[in-house]
């Protein structure tokens, strides 16, 4: 799902050359190696329609390069673009919040590409001050990102609303995340099994 995610959302964003060349097995190795040496500072919320993994978020301690102050990251959210707009991204942003604060990691950060205005206007909506940029190399490219911050995470612990803004294209940039937690569209995100987005 990860890498048929950026092949989807990012067209146009990035270059085709970085799509089409997107290994699907190896993000999937790199899942499964991060789950087997578990940090018990990270987190993974995964969202799930009839058994199949529709979505998912990752956060957990702020990766070098992080704006001064801010201890806390998510890492990545993704949402499958058949079921964007259904609230799941609502739903995973607010549980990999919740991680984050249980874990004492705030303030909090996200990176997002600078040329994509629909996730921006997503973060924007939940509260979230413009606080950085860079330049990211990635296999061969470069990617133009924005950072939006948090000093207080409240916006993103709000109860989710029907009238909340719509779901994000894919926001981060690499695949990260160790301690499995599942969740569904149906607003729970609860038990421990560890899963490895498809």
């Amino acid at each position: 799902m990860h890498a048929a995610t950026w092949r989807t959302s990012y067209r146009g964003l990035v270059p085709d050359a970085l799509l089409d060349q997107l290994d699907a097995t190896r993000w999937e190795n790199g899942w499964r190696r991060g789950f087997e040496s578990m940090d018990p500072t990270r987190v993974v919320h995964v969202a799930e329609i009839e058994g199949r993994i529709v979505g998912f978020a990752g956060g957990g301690r702020a990766r070098t390069g992080a704006p001064p102050g801010h201890v806390g990251e998510v890492y990545a959210l993704y949402v499958h673009p058949q079921h964007q707009g259904q609230g799941i991204g609502r739903l995973l942003l607010k549980a990999a919040a919740e991680g984050l604060v249980e874990r004492g990691l705030v303030p909090i950060v996200i990176w997002t590409l600078f040329n994509n205005p629909r996730s921006r206007a997503f973060y924007e909506a939940h509260g979230g001050a413009v606080i950085g940029e860079k330049r990211e190399p990635f296999d061969g490219f470069e990617l133009h990102e924005v950072a939006y911050g948090w000093q207080d995470p409240a916006p993103l612990l709000r109860r989710v609303s029907a009238s909340a803004a719509p779901d994000p294209d894919p926001s981060g940039v690499r695949p990260g995340g160790s301690s499995g937690c599942t969740g569904s569209p149906s607003r729970r995100a609860a038990d421990s099994r560890r899963r490895s987005p498809q």
